[in-house]
């Protein structure tokens, strides 16, 4: 049986790679849309989109995102907070991470630094945390 094991936990990563999730949140006027696809065991391909239909804008965002080796999930949780893998997207000034629920996956609070996306009607951070679309 232990010769078994080794095969069984690459079935199970494999499994996990390629499945895609998608999130949701809305606050005020703003909705937002994450889809996010696993690649790699520290990897993630996303797509970050915001819109408020009353301000007909809309905000866009996608690329690969790497898992932080350097966070240590739930270390310095604050009431409301939960404890997180970190993927953090890095492209020029712009800065993106993502803290996925480690527990279940079904919540993603996302932290957004990107000067090239600082639309107020239509931000890429909204004060909500995303949750699991069923």
């Amino acid at each position: 049986m232990r010769s078994l094991l080794p095969f069984v936990l690459t079935v199970v990563v494999a499994a996990e790679a390629g499945r895609e999730a998608i999130y949701t949140a809305t606050k005020s006027e703003v909705s937002q849309t994450l889809v996010m696809k696993r690649v790699t065991s520290t990897q993630v391909e996303f797509k970050l989109q915001s819109s408020n239909p009353k301000a007909t804008c809309k905000d866009e965002l996608s690329g690969e995102a790497t898992q932080n080796p350097l966070s240590h999930p739930g270390a310095k949780s604050t009431p409301g907070e939960f404890a997180a893998e970190e993927y953090v997207y890095k492209k020029g000034k712009c800065q993106v991470t993502f803290r996925v629920d480690m527990e279940s996956a079904t919540m993603v609070k996302v932290l957004s630094a990107c000067p090239e996306h600082k639309k107020p009607k239509c931000p890429l951070e909204i004060p909500a945390v995303l949750h699991l679309k069923h």
